[in-house]
C-alpha cells in the first residue's frame, strides 16, 4: 500500500518477507539560532556579536565499511571537522554523518557543501568519494511519508537517496520492467521507496538495478530505522 499521492509500481506478494544559565541582571546577552533534538524547533544560545541561522545536514556515504573500504567513524568526525563543518556527528558505522554550517540552504547552498564534503574526504581517505547530502528537514519528510507498513519482521524498509533527480527518475521508470514479485518501489519527494524482503537486499531486480554503475555516483540507500537514528541526534 501506499501513500496518497505517490506514484507506486504494483506488485505480486511472496511468502515470507537523537537553558541557558541564569543571565546576570541587566546585562543583554545576544543569541545565536540553531537546531537541536527536532530540526523544526529552534532554541537560542549565546553570541556575543550576531544572529546567526545555523543550519543542520546530513552526509551519506556511498560504499563506507563495505568492499574493503574502510573508515573509522572517528576518523570521519575529524575529517569534517577539521575541513570546517561543525557539530559533527555520526551515526552507525555505514557512512552517516550530521553537521552544521551557518550558511544559506537551497539547490546552490546543497552543491556547494556536498563538493566540500566529497573534496575532504577524497584527500583524507585517498579514494574517489561520492555523497547524497540532504537538509535534516528533508530526512524528517522523508520518514513521516514512508508509504508501506514498517511493522513487518519480514521486511526491511529503504530509501534511496539521489544528489540528481533524473537518476531517481531513471530508476522508476526501469520499475515497471523488472520482476517484482517480493518487493515494492514507490515514488517520493526526492527519494524513491523500497521495500524488500530480508536477507535479499543484494540479489533482488531493484536491487541490482541500483547497483548498474550509472546509479553509484548519484543515488545511496538507507533503512528507515537507520534514517530515524540519524534524526535522533540531528
Amino acid at each position: 500500500m501506499t501513500a496518497a499521492g505517490s506514484a507506486s509500481v504494483p506488485c505480486r506478494q511472496r511468502d515470507a518477507l537523537g537553558g541557558l544559565p541564569d543571565e546576570p541582571a541587566g546585562v543583554p546577552v545576544r543569541r545565536t539560532a540553531r537546531y537541536v533534538e527536532r530540526p523544526e524547533r529552534l532554541v537560542t544560545t549565546r553570541h556575543p556579536n550576531s544572529l546567526t541561522r545555523v543550519n543542520t545536514w546530513v552526509a551519506l556515504l556511498r560504499g563506507v565499511n563495505v568492499g574493503g573500504r574502510t573508515i573509522e567513524m572517528a576518523e570521519l568526525r575529524r575529517c569534517l571537522t577539521e575541513a570546517g563543518f561543525g557539530e559533527v556527528r555520526t551515526v552507525l558505522a555505514s557512512g552517516n554523518a550530521v553537521f552544521t554550517d551557518p550558511g544559506s540552504t537551497g539547490t546552490t547552498a546543497t552543491r556547494r557543501l556536498k563538493g566540500q564534503v566529497e573534496t575532504a574526504l577524497r584527500d583524507r581517505f585517498g579514494y574517489d568519494a561520492w555523497v547524497v547530502l540532504v537538509d535534516v528537514r528533508h530526512v524528517r519528510d522523508v520518514i513521516d511519508d514512508f508509504p508501506f507498513v514498517t511493522d513487518d519482521p519480514a521486511i526491511h524498509p529503504y530509501v534511496v537517496f539521489g544528489s540528481e533527480q533524473a537518476a531517481l527518475d531513471e530508476l522508476l521508470a526501469a520499475a515497471p520492467d523488472l520482476d517484482l514479485a517480493a518487493e515494492e518501489i514507490a515514488a517520493g519527494r526526492g527519494v524513491v521507496y523500497w521495500r524488500c524482503p530480508k536477507g535479499r537486499t543484494l540479489e533482488t531486480p531493484f536491487a541490482k538495478l541500483l547497483a548498474k554503475p550509472r546509479f553509484r555516483t548519484s543515488t545511496t540507500s538507507r533503512n528507515l530505522r537507520t534514517l530515524q537514528k540519524i534524526l535522533s541526534v540531528a
